[in-house]
C-alpha cells in the first residue's frame, strides 16, 4: 500500500533529494581527485659525538709515595711530581657513511695571570704547539681521534722560576692543554659544521694542584627533514558519502515507487474524521432527510465558522445521520427560515482542483446516499 502525500511535498522532497545527492555526488568526485598530503617527520643523518681527555701523574722520588704513578683526580704535592701524560679521545659515530674532513692539532698555553673569573686579568702567556695541525679525511660512519701528549711538569716549573726571577713577576701560572679539533660532515641533504676542544689544566707555582677537565662532554643530534607523503582517499569520508549517497537514492526510489497523491476519498476521510474527534459533541444527528424550504440559505466557507455562529444564536448543528461516516458530507444550523450549511466535499474539492472548479462542485447538487426511500 502507497503512502499518501500531497503533490507538493513530494515534488520539495524529491527536489531536496536531488539536490543533496548531486551535492554528495560532487563531494565524493572532488575527494577522490585532490591529492591527499601527510608530513612526515623522517631523520635523514643521526650521529653522537663524545671527547675526552685523561691523564696519568707520574711522581719523582720522594719520602711519602715514592716512585710511581698516581691515581686520576686526586690533589697532587706539586714538588712531588715529575710529568703528566695526557690522552685525548674523541669519537664520532653516525647510522651511516657519508664524506667527512678535517683537522686537528694539540697546543699548550702558559700563562701568568691574576684574579679569576670576571677579575681575571693575563698578565704574560707563551704558546707551543704539541702536535701540529694534522688533517684526516674519511667516508666510514665512524672515526676517532686517540693522541696522548707528555708534558715534563718538572722543566715547566723551571723555566718559570726563571721567568719570575728575570721578570720580578710574582702571579698565578698555569698550563693548558688543549686539542682543537674541526671537521665537516657532508649528509648530502646538509653541511655540518663540527668543532670540539678537550682541554686540561694545570697549575704550576703552587704547593699542591688538582687537574681540572674542560670541555669534556657527549653529544647526540640528528638532521630531520619533513616529507610530504601522498595518501589514498580517506576511507572514513568515501563510506559516509556512499552512505548518503545511498540514502537519498532509496528516499528518492521510495517517492517514485511507494508515495502516491491522496485522493478525493483519502482527504476526505481525514477531514470529516478530524472534524468528528474535535466537535463531535456540538453535533446532533438527525435520520430523517433535511429538505431546503428556507427563504435564505447560506454556504459556510469552514466547520469553524458554522460553530461560532451555532454559539451566537445558540442553535445547535445537525446533519443527515448515515451509517458509513464517509457518507455524512453537509451540516446545517437552521435558524427560523435562514439555513447555513457547511459541506465538506466542496472544500475537499478546492484542495484538489483549486478555487475555480471547485465551484462547480460547490453549485452541483451530488446524490445523497442517506436518503430515505
Amino acid at each position: 500500500m502507497k503512502s499518501k502525500i500531497s503533490k507538493t511535498l513530494k515534488t520539495t522532497l524529491l527536489a531536496i533529494c536531488f539536490l543533496l545527492l548531486a551535492s554528495s555526488i560532487a563531494y565524493l568526485l572532488m575527494h577522490l581527485k585532490t591529492p591527499h598530503y601527510m608530513d612526515e617527520l623522517y631523520t635523514t643523518y643521526s650521529y653522537n659525538t663524545k671527547s675526552d681527555v685523561n691523564y696519568h701523574v707520574y711522581l719523582g722520588p720522594n719520602i711519602l709515595y715514592g716512585l710511581g704513578r698516581a691515581e686520576e683526580g686526586k690533589t697532587y704535592i706539586t714538588e712531588f711530581v715529575d710529568w703528566v701524560n695526557t690522552f685525548f679521545v674523541y669519537r664520532f659515530e653516525a647510522d651511516r657513511p657519508v664524506p667527512i674532513k678535517g683537522n686537528y692539532e694539540i697546543v699548550a698555553l702558559l700563562e701568568g695571570y691574576t684574579g679569576s673569573n670576571d677579575q681575571y686579568q693575563r698578565i704574560w702567556e707563551k704558546n707551543e704547539t704539541l702536535l701540529s695541525q694534522t688533517a684526516f679525511e674519511t667516508e666510514e660512519a665512524n672515526f676517532t681521534i686517540n693522541k696522548h701528549v707528555p708534558l715534563n711538569i718538572r722543566e715547566y716549573r723551571e723555566y718559570i722560576d726563571e721567568l719570575i726571577e728575570e721578570a720580578n713577576i710574582d702571579s698565578s701560572v698555569r698550563v693548558t692543554l688543549q686539542m682543537n679539533i674541526e671537521y665537516t660532515v657532508d649528509t648530502g641533504q646538509k653541511i655540518i659544521e663540527k668543532t670540539a676542544s678537550p682541554t686540561i689544566e694545570i697549575p704550576l707555582n703552587t704547593s699542591y694542584f688538582t687537574i681540572s677537565k674542560i670541555g669534556v662532554q657527549e653529544e647526540n643530534d640528528k638532521i630531520e627533514e619533513t616529507i610530504k607523503t601522498q595518501l589514498g582517499p580517506d576511507k572514513t569520508t568515501v563510506f559516509i558519502c556512499s552512505v548518503i549517497m545511498l540514502a537519498l537514492v532509496l528516499s528518492i526510489i521510495y517517492l517514485f515507487v511507494f508515495t502516491a497523491e491522496p485522493t478525493f476519498e483519502d482527504l476526505y476521510k481525514k477531514e470529516i474524521s478530524k472534524i468528528f474527534k474535535l466537535h463531535g459533541s456540538r453535533f446532533i444527528a438527525i435520520k430523517s432527510k433535511i429538505s431546503n424550504p428556507y427563504e435564505e440559505y447560506y454556504s459556510v466557507r469552514t466547520i469553524e465558522d458554522l460553530i461560532k455562529m451555532a454559539d451566537e444564536i445558540n442553535k445547535p448543528i445537525i446533519y443527515e445521520y448515515c451509517p458509513d461516516i464517509l457518507d455524512i458530507s453537509k451540516f446545517y444550523l437552521i435558524d427560523n427560515k435562514i439555513s447555513y450549511i457547511f459541506e465538506l466535499g466542496a472544500n475537499i474539492s478546492k484542495q484538489i482542483m483549486g478555487e475555480e472548479n471547485s465551484e462547480l462542485v460547490e453549485g452541483e447538487e451530488s446524490e445523497d446516499p442517506c436518503a430515505i426511500a
